[in-house]
């Protein structure tokens, strides 16, 4: 589970920014949205959090710096990082543009809590460091840094970490993670804590699921079921769904093959077939009682959105995965928003303790009727640097309307629409 997450001097955040899944005090909704006794020194988790804030202010830009994150990890060690440095971009409205980017992440992997991060710029890694806490005190596990004056790194291992650690700094790139080194190398120890990153942290930028995953539980009886009673819950009118074979455009495979070599192009085609080649099919019963077949293209934006969602989201829920998904309400009718956000902090459904963490512009989630009030945060902009701050800062009655408030600007975080072109 996600504890929390930290960045600085990355786009438009200056300062350490922090999000934080540890529950406060707050009795409010405990024994559905909180997670108990996760680990030695974890006591209290959300199952979900929202972003709130106005465009520009830098909501994306921490999801992308989580994003980032995890592609270091995974594939650093592949390309000696050098696709994720391509995306380092530092603050650039005061000398901050000189210093390197941080990130760091707490998480709990197997029972174990882990606090690792890492500094870098655009050519290498500055820093890089990893502390377990497997009876609550830390243990350093390893600990680089670069030095300026010898151009070398220092690094330092901590005893309770076993294993081949002359081949893990040998092999490691100065661009690249010793964490993706290790994970690569598939490193005992270490692995857990490259699964977390490989397997549960999802991170979807776009706000967008292809209905590729969603369609393929289609296959089976019993997941079709899963899919079709998740599409239920969300209101969503028909009777069941179903798959059939669609003939795929020859020109767009010709087109791919003529433009790619051989290799990308074979991989291309494999994809295309494989998204393209298989239609969902929406059953509804006419008022003469007969089955009627929609294709999915003539269902709602809305509606193939929440499919493409439905497969990922109860696997999230199957596995205890965390989810973190920008614009959630794009396209998506704001009250199917919040029954996901209420399928995550029902222990019935989520009962492998799944996280989602949700940018979103849909003030019908500013309801404490399904929300605590540590699981709403806002992202404003001061002085041309994001700030991101939590709603108990602002210690809001339970019983304020907090919807209104946050549209009459009592919280920040929404848009300052001046004079000018409407006075």
């Amino acid at each position: 589970m996600l504890i929390e997450f930290s960045i600085s001097n990355f786009r438009s955040i200056r300062e350490r920014q922090v999000l934080s899944f540890v529950a406060s005090a707050d009795k409010e909704h405990e024994d559905s949205n909180v997670v108990k006794d996760v680990a030695p020194g974890v006591d209290r988790l959300l199952r979900c959090a929202v972003l709130y804030g106005a465009n520009a202010a830098g909501k994306s830009n921490f999801l992308m710096g989580l994003d980032l994150v995890h592609d270091m990890v995974i594939d650093s060690a592949k390309d000696a990082g050098k696709s994720a440095r391509a995306r380092i971009k530092p603050f650039r409205l005061d000398d901050s543009v000189r210093e390197p980017s941080v990130f760091e992440i707490v998480f709990v992997a197997d029972s174990v809590k882990y606090q690792y991060g890492f500094s870098l710029n655009s050519t290498r890694i500055i820093e890089e460091w990893l502390y377990a806490f497997p009876e609550k005190r830390a243990q350093m596990w390893f600990h680089r840094v670069f030095d300026e004056k010898s151009l070398e790194y220092s690094w330092k291992f901590g005893g309770s970490l076993k294993g081949p650690k002359q081949i893990w700094s040998s092999s490691t790139k100065d661009g690249a993670l010793l964490l993706s080194v290790a994970g690569q190398l598939k490193s005992e120890q270490l692995q857990p804590v490259y699964d977390w990153f490989d397997e549960n942290l999802r991170v979807l930028m776009s706000g967008e699921l292809f209905p590729t995953f969603s369609k393929g539980m289609l296959g089976t009886d019993s997941s079709r079921h899963r899919i079709e009673s998740f599409l239920r819950l969300c209101d969503i009118d028909f009777s069941t769904l179903s798959t059939r074979e669609k003939a795929v455009d020859q020109e767009q495979i010709d087109f791919v093959r003529k433009l790619m070599p051989k290799e990308e192009a074979d991989s291309m085609v494999e994809h295309i077939l494989e998204t393209e080649s298989v239609e969902v099919m929406w059953g509804r019963v006419s008022s003469a009682g007969e089955q009627v077949w929609f294709s999915h293209d003539e269902e709602s934006r809305g509606t193939q959105k929440l499919f493409g969602f439905a497969g990922p989201i109860l696997d999230t829920l199957d596995s205890g995965y965390v989810m973190v998904v920008d614009e959630l309400n794009n396209s998506m009718h704001p009250l199917l928003a919040k029954r996901i956000l209420q399928m995550m902090n029902n222990p019935k459904m989520n009962r492998s303790n799944a996280q989602m963490l949700v940018v979103t512009h849909a003030t019908s989630m500013l309801d404490l009727d399904i929300l605590r009030r540590d699981q709403i945060w806002f992202v404003e902009k001061e002085s041309g640097a994001t700030k991101v701050y939590p709603l108990t800062d602002f210690k809001p009655r339970k019983d304020v309307s907090l919807a209104k408030g946050y549209l009459e600007g009592r919280y920040g975080a929404i848009p300052y629409l001046g004079g000018g072109l409407f006075e």
